[in-house]
């Protein structure tokens, strides 16, 4: 089984612009580009930033990423949202390839 992850963050940017959200984050990792092995934007991210974009609610301010998301990174990039008082947004987090959690802070 391989799942959609461009359907589902695209289904996840609808959900929220359908309830009346227009300040929409993303928290995930890169990906590595199979060539060459540098980082490169992860399906996911692009996904969010198309989404987002296309409702014209995209702010990069509310875009966390990366280079490497282990749980450390994840709780790093998690403070850093809490000291900039991004408290009335909803937040997509690449939690795992399987796993997602959509929360409001």
């Amino acid at each position: 089984m391989k799942p959609n992850m461009d359907s589902f963050v695209t289904q996840m940017v609808d959900y929220f612009v359908e309830k009346g959200h227009k300040r929409i984050g993303f928290i995930g990792g890169s990906d590595r580009n199979i060539d060459t092995g540098k980082p490169s934007m992860d399906i996911r991210e692009w996904s969010f930033r198309q989404s987002t974009a296309y409702y014209g609610c995209l702010n990069e301010e509310y875009i966390f990423i990366s280079e490497r998301f282990t749980v450390d990174d994840g709780y790093r990039m998690g403070k850093e949202l809490l000291k900039k008082r991004y408290c009335q947004q909803h937040f997509v987090w690449q939690v795992t390839h399987w796993r997602w959690v959509c929360y409001r802070l």
